[in-house]
């Protein structure tokens, strides 16, 4: 059977190596490979979805196929922000902090300054919208204010490190 996935992959019938693969084989992961390869990603992501492969897997799935709704519902839905984020990074994708920045905007939107702070903080260009979340965190005088004061003095160094001598 593996041979005539390969075949077909060769004939560029992709759906049918797919099927070969995923049903025949029970190779979910390399049905899922080969339709990543082909840029199928809509397809890959319904198959991982069915099949109830890992949510952060099916989270980035979905995100490159373009479907950044369902990718954000699938993440809600199962906390699987983290996961998805790792493998985008792990491959090297440079969609990958588009997708820290959603994660970060969702923890906002709940009030969860702190952890919005720390998803976005490898992202460079994010410091103004840093800067927004902790003033926000900090007016809210949770426990948590002190955490993001902290924050708030380390972008205000990045900002103008040779005034403190940090500066490169």
């Amino acid at each position: 059977y593996r041979a005539a996935a390969a075949r077909l992959e060769q004939q560029g019938r992709i759906d049918e190596a797919a099927f070969v693969l995923a049903e025949l084989l029970a190779d979910v992961a390399a049905a899922i490979a080969l339709l990543e390869r082909h840029e199928r990603f809509a397809l890959a992501a319904q198959l991982a979805e069915g099949r109830h492969q890992p949510p952060g897997l099916v989270v980035r799935l979905w995100f490159l196929a373009g479907d950044r709704q369902r990718a954000i519902d699938t993440a809600r839905r199962y906390h699987a922000w983290a996961d998805a984020v790792a493998r985008l990074e792990r491959a090297g994708d440079a969609r990958a902090p588009m997708l820290r920045m959603l994660w970060a905007d969702h923890l906002a939107d709940a009030g969860d300054f702190v952890q919005a702070v720390e998803v976005a903080w490898p992202v460079a260009l994010s410091r103004a919208l840093i800067g927004a979340w902790i003033d926000r965190g900090i007016a809210a005088e949770s426990p948590a204010a002190a955490r993001l004061l902290v924050k708030k003095l380390i972008v205000a160094l990045k900002k103008h490190p040779d005034e403190y001598g940090y500066g490169p």
